[in-house]
């Protein structure tokens, strides 16, 4: 049935698409910067349709650097109607063996602190690694006036291959996700959001609200659950977007509840 849509339409528009971003943490990474261009197709685009006013399928390689790995991965999403977005990628993911990456664990209980990791680091258990990753996502979305809720659920696999002769044991220490993990392992994560729309004009909005995220790693039983208050803004017609957030930790094997989590995120779009 989608492929009988595809080629009805008379003539499929190629738009070029980029994203650029820089994101600031208190844990774990620090630092993050990522950039993501790729083509987009509208698709059965209907200006009068609440459903159908804004459907694509697009495709973005991305690229992410931090001071412990990298990313390199491709992104497909499909839109078949405005206020769902479906996808897949797959990435490749070099560690280059400082700060957290890569150390290991010998049991799926064990925790994580930052006294545990920093006396592997001076015992010479952190090495290099790579790692393969590939999964599934989709986000519903809905705007009810000035209020927005949108929520998401992805599931990725990952396979780590450390440097045996420096890591020891069969569980990773994975710094994106703050989790412990299997060498081969299947990890969920959700957000959801509610936001209030606080924009004063079409050039500049800001949106305040609450973010829930979950992630739990399948082989450890490792979770993480945060939940917090966060403020967006955006400018120049959304081409600049800025998020401050700050949530507190409800379930961590390792964190208490405050400190909160906080991050700061500056993205740059290509409209």
């Amino acid at each position: 049935m989608l492929l009988l849509s595809l080629l009805a339409l008379p003539a499929l528009a190629v738009e070029t698409v980029f994203d650029a971003n820089i994101a600031a943490s208190y844990w774990p990474i620090g630092l993050r910067v990522a950039a993501s261009p790729g083509i987009k197709i509208p698709l059965w685009n209907q200006e009068d349709s609440v459903l159908f006013g804004d459907t694509s399928l697009k495709a973005t390689c991305y690229c992410q650097a931090t001071p412990a790995y990298a990313r390199v991965g491709g992104e497909v999403t499909f839109s078949p109607i405005a206020v769902l977005d479906l996808g897949g990628r797959y990435a490749y993911s070099p560690y280059f063996g400082t700060f957290s990456s890569v150390i290991g664990f010998t049991g799926p209980e064990e925790v994580w602190t930052d006294a545990v990791l920093d006396a592997k680091i001076d015992a010479g258990e952190r090495g290099t690694g790579w790692a393969t990753t590939w999964g599934a996502f989709a986000t519903l979305k809905a705007m009810v006036g000035p209020v927005i809720i949108a929520a998401n659920g992805d599931l990725t696999g990952w396979d780590m291959r450390p440097d045996d002769s420096v890591v020891v044991g069969d569980y990773i220490y994975e710094p994106q996700l703050d989790l412990l993990i299997a060498r081969q392992d299947q990890v969920l994560a959700t957000t959801s959001v509610l936001l209030f729309d606080k924009s004063d004009d079409d050039d500049r909005g800001m949106r305040v609200g609450v973010m829930d995220s979950y992630s739990r790693a399948f082989a450890t039983a490792a979770t993480i659950h945060r939940v917090g208050p966060m403020v967006t803004l955006d400018t120049q017609g959304g081409k600049w977007s800025y998020l401050l957030l700050a949530q507190a930790q409800l379930d961590h094997r390792v964190e208490s509840m405050f400190p909160p989590y906080t991050a700061v995120r500056v993205k740059y779009t290509k409209l």
